[in-house]
């Protein structure tokens, strides 16, 4: 009897390891697909921003308070970060959520606690950058549609464009030039796979995803400076 006892509990920690398998797959393959959309959204609701407000100089009225540019920044992020947490931080802590009460005795929790912390990092990641991108753009355009033209042209060109380099010149170096492909680079590491398409140092993508959320938020700042002093 405790032989049979030992062997099921050996099968039921098998099962038990792969059904926490499949969800944690479930969870980056969700993920995955929902990137694309973290920047329509994100591009959408937040491309006018700073744009409507330059254009309809509402800058005058808000700087006329005692606020600060600031926190007249952090407003504008904070807003176009919600509707790109709302589609993919979301979405993921829902998914969590129910694998952790399905499990028996929280076992998703007690054994995949990691995973769902890279999960939940990785999106807020992908959220924030991608949040600056869009409000230097709305700070640098006029007009709304011109800076969703900007940051679906930014988007497109430079995964089409450096997939085409890399084709024609036989070099993964190319690929450095798109967001997206840093953003995988950066997931290989946390989650420890590899696809093969991405091979260069974890180094290189963070001072790439660094650099392009510095210049944004120094574009951000800058024209925000100008708004202050109305200009």
């Amino acid at each position: 009897a405790g032989e049979e006892n030992e062997g099921a509990a050996i099968i039921a920690g098998r099962m038990l390891a792969d059904r926490l398998g499949e969800v944690e797959g479930l969870a980056l393959q969700l993920l995955d697909r929902l990137k694309f959309f973290v920047v329509l959204a994100m591009g959408w609701y937040g491309t006018g921003l700073i744009a409507e407000d330059k254009k309809l100089r509402a800058n005058l009225l808000y700087f006329a308070r005692p606020i600060t540019r600031w926190t007249y920044i952090r407003g504008k992020l904070g807003t176009v970060c919600f509707w790109g947490a709302c589609t993919v931080v979301a979405p993921m802590t829902i998914l969590c959520s129910v694998a952790a009460f399905a499990s028996p005795d929280w076992a998703f929790v007690r054994e995949s606690w990691p995973v769902i912390l890279k999960l939940e990092a990785f999106a807020v990641l992908w959220v924030l950058v991608h949040g600056l991108l869009v409000l230097a753009l709305s700070s640098v355009c006029e007009k709304r549609n011109h800076a969703l033209a900007g940051l679906f042209g930014i988007y497109f060109l430079s995964n089409f464009g450096s997939e085409a380099m890399t084709r024609l010149f036989d070099g993964q170096g190319w690929r450095l030039a798109s967001i997206t492909r840093n953003f995988e680079r950066v997931s290989e590491s946390m989650f420890g796979i590899t696809s093969g398409n991405v091979n260069w140092s974890l180094e290189a993508s963070i001072w790439i995803l660094g650099g392009v959320s510095l210049l944004s938020f120094s574009v951000i700042s800058w024209q925000a400076r100008k708004m202050e002093l109305g200009r």
